[in-house]
C-alpha cells in the first residue's frame, strides 16, 4: 500500500541516501523535511536534493522547510498522509556544546514526537540514534533503553535524552536504530564525508598523536554508508517489529581494535575494514581507567617512529616501510602510497595501552 514516508534532515549524509534508496525501493511519497533561514537557503537545499536523487521519480517528491528548534515547524506537513516518519535532523559533532545539542537533538526530537502523536495514520517512527547513546556503560552493550551511565561528550548524552523521549511515548509504533561510524560511502572506499575517525587519522599521520591507543579485545563498530543505509530501509519494512536496533557489523565479524589487517582498499590505495552485514547485534565497550594527571603528561606517551610500522597495503611492497607521501623510511625507494595505511597504525601501541573508542558515525 502506498503511503507518504517524512524525512527530517533530508539533505544530510544519511537522510539524503535514505531517500535515494526508498524512491528506487518503494512507491511511497516522500516529504523531504530540511532547515531553512529563509527562502533562498531553502531553494539551494531543494535544488541540490534533487539532483542527489532518481529524476524518474520527481512526481513522488514533495519538500518542507522545517527547523525543529521551533514551534509549529512541521505544521504544513498533512498529517493525516504521513505513514511513516525517519527522523534524521541531528547535529552529529563530538565537540558540540550543550545548548546546541539541546535545542536540536533533544527539543527537535521532542517537537518530533509530538507531531508524530497527531498523524493517524502513522505505522512507524524511525529515530535515527547512534551506538554512542550508551555513554559511559562498559561490557556488553543490548538493544533495549538505556539508563544513564554517563557521557564522555553532550553529543552522546543528546541522543540518549531523545531516545528517552521517543521510548517513553508508549502511544507511538517506535524504532530506535542505532548507528555506526561511517567512515566511507560504499564497498570501493570512497569518502566525501570526514568525520573524527579521518581526522583522527590525519593526526596520526602528519605525526601529531604520537600513538593510536587501544585494547585489542574491544570491537569497534565501522560500516559504509552504503551498509548503513541498506539496513535502515530493511528495518522501516511494516513486516519487521518495532523496537531498538544496533546497525553495526556482527560482533564475530567485527575488528578488535580500531583497525584491523582484514581490509578492504580504499580508492586512493589506503585501507579500511569492510563490515559484514547482520540482522541485529550486541556491541561490547570497555571504558579507559581514570587517568592521573602524571598519566595526560605528554612525555608519558613516547613516539613511536615510523620505520617500525611496516605497511600491508597491496599498493606498497613488503619491504617498503610507512611514511609520508612521497618519502619511503625503509628502502630509498619513492613511494606511492598516499594516504595512511589502516591496517599498520595500531599494533605498534604497546600493552600498556588505554582502551578508546573510536570516532564517530553518524
Amino acid at each position: 500500500m502506498t503511503g507518504t514516508t517524512l524525512i527530517t534532515g533530508a539533505d544530510g549524509y544519511v537522510g539524503r541516501r535514505v531517500a535515494a534508496a526508498l524512491l528506487e525501493a518503494g512507491d511511497d511519497h516522500l516529504v523531504l523535511a530540511v532547515r531553512a533561514g529563509d527562502t533562498a537557503e531553502f531553494a539551494a537545499k531543494r535544488a541540490a536534493l534533487q539532483r542527489t536523487l532518481p529524476s524518474a521519480a520527481a512526481d513522488r517528491i514533495s519538500f518542507a522547510a522545517a527547523d525543529l528548534r521551533r514551534r509549529g515547524a512541521l505544521d504544513q506537513v498533512d498529517r493525516r498522509a504521513v505513514t511513516r516518519i525517519v527522523h534524521a535532523a541531528a547535529v552529529t559533532r563530538f565537540n558540540v556544546e550543550w545548548d546546541v545539542a539541546r535545542r536540536v537533538n533533544v527539543e527537535g526530537t521532542t517537537r518530533l514526537a509530538a507531531f508524530a502523536a497527531t498523524c493517524p495514520n502513522l505505522q512507524r517512527l524511525a529515530l535515527l540514534s547512534t551506538l554512542y547513546s550508551a555513554g559511559r556503560r562498559s561490557g556488553e552493550v543490548a538493544e533495549r533503553q538505556h539508563a544513564d551511565a554517563g557521557f564522555a561528550n553532550h553529543y552522546e548524552w543528546s541522543k540518549w535524552a531523545a531516545e528517552q523521549t521517543v521510548l517513553s511515548a508508549t502511544d507511538l509504533p517506535v524504532s530506535v536504530l542505532r548507528l555506526p561510524t561511517i567512515i566511507a560511502d560504499g564497498d570501493d572506499g570512497q569518502v566525501t564525508q570526514h568525520n573524527a575517525f579521518h581526522n583522527t587519522i590525519k593526526l596520526y599521520f602528519y605525526g601529531l598523536l604520537s600513538l593510536v591507543p587501544g585494547n585489542p579485545s574491544t570491537p569497534v563498530s565501522l560500516a559504509t554508508a552504503a551498509f548503513t543505509t541498506s539496513a535502515i530501509t530493511r528495518l522501516l519494512d511494516p513486516a519487521v517489529a518495532d523496537g531498538i536496533y544496533h546497525i553495526c557489523p556482527d560482533p564475530a565479524d567485527t575488528p578488535r581494535s580500531p583497525f584491523s589487517s582484514r581490509t578492504a582498499p580504499f580508492a586512493d590505495g589506503s585501507c579500511s575494514p569492510r563490515p559484514t552485514a547482520t540482522r541485529r547485534a550486541s556491541t561490547t565497550w570497555s571504558r579507559p581507567p581514570a587517568a592521573s594527571a602524571a598519566g595526560r603528561s605528554r612525555s608519558r606517551w613516547p613516539r613511536s617512529p615510523r620505520s617500525e610500522l611496516s605497511c600491508t597495503c597491496p599498493r606498497r611492497s613488503a619491504t617498503t616501510r610507512c611514511g609520508p607521501p612521497g618519502r619511503a623510511t625503509g628502502p630509498r625507494t619513492r613511494s606511492p602510497w598516499r594516504g595512511p595505511c589502516a591496517s599498520t597504525l595500531l599494533p605498534h601501541a604497546g600493552a600498556g595501552s588505554s582502551p578508546t573508542r573510536p570516532s564517530e558515525k553518524p
